[in-house]
């Protein structure tokens, strides 16, 4: 917002928005101590100067239900939570945006249920994207078993994944 909100003071932008299709509960646990935690949509409703708006979604009803006991009474008329696909979700958000919307998504997967399409959709409105890649462990621990199925959901998230030479070692091809 620090980068975001003189651009809308100068009427640059109409609109600052918050996406976040992967919300999850709105809080997290910490699991070495068990502190509960604010999570990433939480955060963003705390942000000064505050979005105008903010897109928040999860594919689970329980974490739908939770964020939205949790979206404080004061907040509630700039937030709109849904449940569904991510994917569906985000197409009818920016469907909806402004072409002076400015937006900001956070994309936060468990694990590879991400597809590029969502980074098409988005790239539809002038949107920043903060992607914490389902990297490290996530992709140390899947490499070796989605190098030998012929489709994965890696597939769907990073065309032309399988020419990377990890991934050409872990389907035991050579590289030269």
């Amino acid at each position: 917002m620090s980068a975001m909100a003189p651009k809308r003071r100068r009427g640059i932008w109409s609109e600052l928005v918050y996406m976040d299709f992967l919300a999850g509960p709105g809080r997290g646990l910490d699991r070495s101590t068990k502190a509960e935690f604010d999570g990433s949509p939480l955060r963003a409703l705390k942000i000064v100067p505050p979005f105008d708006r903010l897109y928040l979604s999860d594919a689970d009803a329980n974490n739908v239900n939770a964020l939205r006991r949790r979206i404080p009474t004061i907040d509630a008329s700039r937030v709109v939570v849904s449940q569904g696909d991510c994917h569906e979700i985000a197409a009818a958000v920016v469907a909806r945006l402004s072409r002076r919307s400015l937006g900001l998504a956070f994309v936060d997967p468990q694990g590879f249920e991400v597809k590029f399409k969502l980074f098409e959709i988005l790239a539809q409105r002038p949107i920043d994207v903060l992607y914490l890649f389902p990297g490290g462990i996530g992709m140390a621990r899947n490499v070796a078993a989605f190098a030998k199925r012929s489709r994965t959901p890696l597939d769907d998230l990073i065309p032309g994944w399988r020419e990377l030479p990890r991934a050409r070692l872990a389907a035991g091809q050579r590289v030269s």
